[in-house]
């Protein structure tokens, strides 16, 4: 052979093309890489300037809109008519304006995107306060509640001489102290002061957290960042340093500047004039440049090794390869070829088992058209997007029909059993399949959740007139166990088009969903029209509230039984009794949270709901679930210390008197700052909510078992103002005294 052919044999080889291909690729990533390392080289500084530069930009902008948009809230709040009334009657002060005011400042402070810790207002006449939590003095608000060193109570004091309407005070740490003089930090707060020039007698402090205003609005990874106020200021520092450190970084003109190490990036507001810093070290910089070359050092090492590296392994692979050509130059096709080569020698009868495992599986795919049918509908049913799409011969695709869902539900001990159940379930779909089958030859039944059955039957007019008495001896073969069991069944309309198989599975969920709340085999063809409105239910939230933390069961029990008997009488969904009884459960639960008790040792109320099927079975859940929870509550109640119980047994004796929170603590020799929050720390209420709720609670009595005048109720209650007692009644009932005795004499009358 001559020479050029052998060169051109050589070049044609696969040892030849895979280490050109091998080289090709390894300079192509070489070139790529050394241009890499090069671009970067030259544009990082300026990415990382540009970078910073609109985070910053964008950390200026976020402080400013929400600054700004505190501003406007407190300002609106500060010309609310509440605070007007308070501001302008100082000396005769009206409480219940002031609970409203409560009200309103927690609607206002419960918005977390305001990230604002509390408010409060500040009274000049007679040094009053008054926040989220509480009422008192300001020398003991701020040397007790809101303690801060930087901040004194004569600090607060002289900001009503002062002269703005807005003002951002530097950050401080704040602290509450107990009754033996100990801190505890509440937080770190920036107080935002809102007042007006002309009217000097009360302004806002609003304490915004400062922490949770940096992860928000502060973008960069780098946690060096500074406001400063308009005059240089520092209002708030989350690295370390001062003022004076790097206020000649704001003597240069421009966006930035470049002091010994580090980079100053700043942003001025516009509504503020507030400057804010990023400080950035160079070190990152600087280091990168001096990777380069190292990079470039070890990209030249890596082309080398790969170079070589290639040549080898395409040797080796070629090697192989070429024995395998060689054998199949010399392979007989009537037998296997044997070779002392072993991987040969598998390949070769590896060839022979794949032409023997093709003939079985032709034979096995044609057993197989059921289960892909299966699949196939499947598949359409859940709106999985598969290629079942080229199935044209599908059982119904050319004749009407119906969904028939049957929901399996077992009931008692036996449903915890899961093989029990598996089998269970196995043999009423079996004896579905059996009844479907007799009356729709073509039908299909498959099971396609854990409980759930569907048939899809044809709709052709001379058989489906024979579903209806079908269903219903399906029925009454299903009630022989209702003890045990029931099915829910489901008929949908009649479909024309296969291409809404998805309408007709979903018109049978929602069919499920009309269930009644009753544990028999129910038949369900059409919705209800319409279905009864949930939040007509008689249902008196602040009364089962107070009964719930009096630890009352005499008085929650009827109020529930009450309201299942009305759902039953006016054939509410199972869906909507579960959605009933969670809502209930979940407020029980909130109502121990809020008492500071734990609720772990009563379970998990929501499986229990759901494993009633009646309203029988969920008043006996009920009856439980509330049992333990007052039982909870009252021993609790028990464990009271002596001036909670003073205090709550005076207000149930003289709630007819005129009581107030002096009075009370007159008595118990304390002050009434101190005893208002020694009484919200240990029961959870304010109180004035408490003297309401006993008032309110003894009205609705009168109201239910005398035929006394609305006056005369009012009276008796211990309001001796009849717009005063009407605006709480309503509040805390939701309705008015009239209203209230009507609907108690017509609930009394349909029982």
């Amino acid at each position: 052979m001559s020479l050029l052919q052998r060169l051109r044999n050589t070049s044609n080889s696969l040892r030849m093309l895979l280490f050109t291909s091998f080289l090709v690729i390894i300079l192509m990533l070489a070139s790529f890489n050394f241009f890499s390392i090069s671009f970067s080289k030259d544009s990082v500084r300026e990415e990382v300037i540009k970078y910073n530069t609109s985070n910053v930009n964008n950390t200026t902008e976020s402080y400013e809109k929400h600054f700004e948009l505190i501003k406007n809230l407190l300002i609106h709040f500060y010309f609310t008519d509440n605070v007007q009334i308070l501001k302008n009657n100082q000396k005769n002060r009206n409480y219940g304006i002031a609970f409203d005011t409560y009200r309103d400042i927690r609607t206002l402070l419960s918005n977390p995107l305001l990230h604002m810790d509390n408010l409060t207002l500040y009274f000049k006449e007679d040094a009053f306060i008054l926040d989220k939590d509480t009422s008192t003095r300001a020398d003991t608000y701020f040397s007790k509640f809101y303690f801060s060193e930087q901040y004194p109570p004569e600090f607060w004091e002289e900001q009503f001489s002062e002269s703005f309407t807005f003002k951002i005070l530097p950050a401080a740490n704040f602290y509450e102290k107990n009754i033996n003089g100990e801190a505890r930090m509440v937080g770190t707060y920036i107080p935002f002061l809102v007042k007006n020039v002309f009217q000097d007698n009360l302004y806002m402090i609003a304490f915004m957290d400062a922490n949770q205003l940096f992860r928000t609005f502060h973008s960069s990874i780098n946690d060096h960042f500074y406001i400063l106020n308009p005059t240089g200021g520092v209002i708030f520092s989350s690295g370390q340093g001062n003022a004076d450190s790097i206020a000649p970084a704001l003597e240069h003109s421009g966006t930035y500047a470049k002091l010994g190490p580090n980079y100053y990036f700043h942003n001025k507001g516009a509504v503020t004039g507030n400057i804010y810093m990023n400080i950035i070290p160079d070190s990152g910089i600087i280091e990168h440049q001096r990777m380069n070359a190292t990079l470039i050092s070890l990209l030249a090492i890596s082309v080398v090794i790969s170079m070589i590296v290639s040549f080898l392994f395409s040797i080796r692979f070629n090697q192989p390869i070429q024995r395998i050509a060689e054998s199949i130059q010399h392979w007989n096709g009537a037998l296997p070829h044997r070779s002392r080569i072993k991987e040969i020698d598998l390949i070769s009868s590896g060839i022979t088992r794949i032409i023997q495992l093709n003939r079985n599986i032709n034979e096995d795919l044609s057993k197989k058209n059921a289960l892909l049918t299966y699949y196939a509908y499947t598949n359409r049913l859940k709106k999985i997007r598969s290629h079942f799409n080229e199935v044209k011969d599908m059982v119904l695709s050319r004749k009407p029909y119906q969904f028939i869902l049957f929901e399996l539900t077992m009931k008692g001990p036996q449903c915890s059993q899961p093989e029990l159940k598996e089998r269970w379930v196995h043999a009423v779909k079996e004896y579905i399949e059996h009844n479907i089958s007799q009356l729709f030859a073509d039908a299909l039944t498959f099971q396609i959740e854990e409980n759930e059955v569907l048939s899809i039957v044809s709709a052709e007019h001379h058989r489906s007139s024979l579903l209806p008495g079908a269903l219903e001896r399906m029925k009454q073969t299903f009630d022989i166990d209702k003890g045990q069991s029931f099915v829910t069944i489901c008929v949908s309309s009649v479909y024309e088009d296969s291409f809404r198989l998805n309408e007709a599975y979903d018109q049978v969920l929602e069919l499920k969903k009309q269930r009644s709340f009753t544990d028999e085999t129910e038949i369900i063809v059409q919705m209800r029209n319409p279905l009864e409105d949930y939040h007509t239910l008689p249902w008196r939230e602040a009364e089962f509230d107070t009964n719930l933390r009096e630890g009352n069961l005499k008085e929650l029990l009827p109020h529930i039984y009450r309201v299942l008997h009305y759902m039953q009488k006016r054939n509410f969904t199972a869906e909507q009794f579960y959605m009933f009884a969670e809502e209930v459960s979940n407020k029980v639960l909130r109502t121990l949270h809020s008492l500071r008790l734990n609720p772990e040792p009563l379970g998990d109320p929501s499986a229990k709901i759901r494993d009633c099927y009646n309203v029988e079975e969920l008043q006996g859940a009920f009856e439980m679930f509330l049992t333990k929870c007052t039982l909870l509550i009252k021993e609790t109640k028990q464990k009271t210390d002596s001036i909670t119980a003073f205090v709550c047994g005076y207000i149930e004796r003289h709630f007819n008197e005129d009581i107030t929170l002096e009075l009370v603590a007159e008595k118990l020799n304390l002050s009434g700052g101190y005893l208002s929050t020694y009484f919200k720390e240990k029961t959870g209420k304010n109180f004035i909510d408490y003297l309401h709720e006993v008032r309110i609670c003894e009205a609705k009595r009168l109201l239910t078992e005398s035929n006394l005048k609305i006056q005369d109720v009012a009276r008796k209650s211990g309001y001796h103002n009849m717009n005063s007692f009407h605006r709480m009644f309503k509040k805390y009932t939701g309705v008015t005294p009239s209203e209230f005795r009507r609907k108690e004499e017509a609930l009394t009358a349909s029982s």
